[in-house]
């Protein structure tokens, strides 16, 4: 999210580039760059679109605007005041990246055959219609900008999907657990 690594260009690297005009001219264009840039630099673009831009997507810090978790400028939060709200701030601060690699793994778990472990198709069905639509969410911003800003509305769905996995876990291992001998009790 720079342009030629000029930190001031971060968050914002077309407005550095003196190529953007013509690079966004149309479709083939952006493609024809992408193309070039891919073949001189080959791993580290595959890098930036397979890893980084997913990571740059789900980030809780937002790059276009005040940073953390504020989009625009607040002069007054209860964030910044009351206990309560900070203790919830930092927590979810904390864990934000556990839950982004949970609901990762849920997106991924709801495509395997879950019918050993007795998951009913009500509950299947939902989880599979909240992996398309962070799949596809997060395949659309990868191919254009992944501003962390885009992702804030999806954030419900990625926290279920991120309850979802141990769910599906925790049913696994109580549904396919061995049960232990019973001793009986001597009288």
């Amino acid at each position: 999210f720079m342009y030629k690594g000029i930190p001031q260009s971060h968050g914002f690297p077309y407005r550095y580039d003196p190529r953007t005009e013509e690079i966004a001219e149309d479709p083939p264009s952006v493609l024809k760059e992408i193309s070039n840039r891919f073949s001189q630099a080959p791993s580290r673009h595959a890098k930036w679109y397979l890893l980084d831009k997913p990571k740059v997507l789900w980030n809780w810090d937002i790059i276009q605007g005040q940073g953390d978790a504020f989009i625009y400028p607040v002069s007054n939060s209860p964030y910044f005041h009351n206990p309560l709200f900070r203790v919830t701030h930092q927590l979810m601060y904390v864990l934000h990246y556990p839950i982004m690699l949970l609901a990762l793994f849920g997106c991924l778990i709801v495509w395997l055959p879950l019918t050993k472990i007795g998951l009913p198709r009500e509950v299947l069905f939902p989880a599979q219609f909240c992996s398309l639509l962070l799949m596809y969410y997060m395949l659309i911003h990868v191919v254009g900008a992944p501003f962390p800003r885009y992702s804030v509305p999806l954030r419900p769905f990625l926290y279920g999907m991120a309850l979802f996995t141990p769910y599906i876990l925790i049913r696994s291992i109580y549904k396919n657990r061995v049960p232990l001998p019973v001793f009986e009790q001597a009288k």
